[in-house]
């Protein structure tokens, strides 16, 4: 799969890249330049730089699959996660004219569905949705395509169901703790501590950031199983994204916090403080419980990508 190039960077140039998110074209390059010098570049502009193309996000010697998948994974990734997809830059030049999309397409969805997903299920005590995913034949074709979809969906109704009680549960135990602080009338940050207290304890004690995970995760699986054509950025989402934890925070923390402010029902400054404090507290509680799983995501997402760009290679992946 790899080209051997004739001309361009060689590989130790790679060592002093800065793979950045998003589209760094502002600065136009020639051959004499490179992107080495400190100011980065994303995935695919490191891409052309490497084979020698004109600057561009763009690269024609990139398999469209790949562009799409390798650019989701770019920008989802933090900083440090980022450089791991340096090693993939001389592995993908030339994958344009290989004529694998389709096979990878299968395999992303095979994978996304039977491996990564059961995994978030999992997380969420949704374990017997996890074997069913498991126990699939795996997705080589149209057949066995949709009969592994029937089951996404199944296991995504089943999330959700889910992340709605485990949310509703977090609203009831912050508006009961903000009323009956209210009751003694104290001062907007009391009111606001209680509610942040109530939001954390519930949220840890039913576990809701794996609820949500696997709510996401099912989503984006089941949009990957819905189109084969479209699964690059699906399930580059469910690999990637650790499920869209952040998001999922943000949502919850967002839902919880509006159930309190509501509940106080009094002066601007305690629904203002009872908001923040309720929000910022939640956003806490997601991001700790879901730095080892977002980990152990990432990890997935870059060993996919690197099944993707030789997907007649051996090996289950799982």
């Amino acid at each position: 799969m790899t080209v051997q190039l004739s001309h361009g960077p060689a590989l130790q140039d790679l060592d002093s890249l800065q793979l950045l998110a998003g589209k760094h074209s502002r600065r136009p390059m020639d051959a004499s330049q490179s992107p080495t010098d400190g100011s980065g570049v994303c995935l695919m502009e490191a891409v052309a730089w490497f084979a020698g193309e004109p600057h561009s996000d763009a690269p024609k010697c990139v398999s469209p699959y790949l562009r799409a998948f390798g650019m989701r994974l770019n920008d989802r990734a933090n900083d440090e996660q980022r450089q791991d997809l340096k090693k993939f830059i001389p592995l993908i030049v030339g994958t344009a004219s290989d004529d694998l999309d389709d096979k990878r397409r299968w395999l992303a969805a095979d994978q996304v569905i039977r491996v990564l997903l059961p995994k978030n299920l999992d997380r969420a005590e949704l374990t017997d949705h996890a074997t069913k995913l498991r126990n699939l034949a795996p997705i080589t074709d149209a057949d066995s395509y949709a009969v592994a979809r029937a089951v996404v969906y199944e296991a995504r109704t089943a999330a959700w169901d889910l992340r709605s009680e485990h949310r509703a549960g977090i609203r009831a135990a912050v508006t009961k703790a903000v009323k009956e602080r209210l009751a003694q009338q104290p001062a907007a940050a009391d009111a606001a501590a209680a509610a942040a207290d109530a939001a954390a304890d519930a949220a840890a004690a039913a576990d809701a950031a794996a609820a949500d995970a696997a709510a996401d995760a099912a989503a984006a699986a089941d949009a990957a199983a819905a189109d084969a054509a479209a699964a690059a950025d699906a399930a580059a989402d469910a690999a990637a994204d650790a499920a869209a934890y952040a998001a999922a925070a943000y949502a919850a923390a967002d839902a919880a916090a509006a159930a309190a402010a509501a509940a106080a029902a009094a002066a601007e400054d305690v629904r203002r403080s009872v908001y923040d404090a309720v929000y910022k507290r939640l956003r806490e509680v997601y991001s700790e419980r879901f730095a080892e799983f977002a980990a152990e995501s990432w990890s997935g997402a870059v060993a996919l990508f690197g099944r993707l760009v030789d997907p007649l290679a051996d090996g289950s992946g799982e």
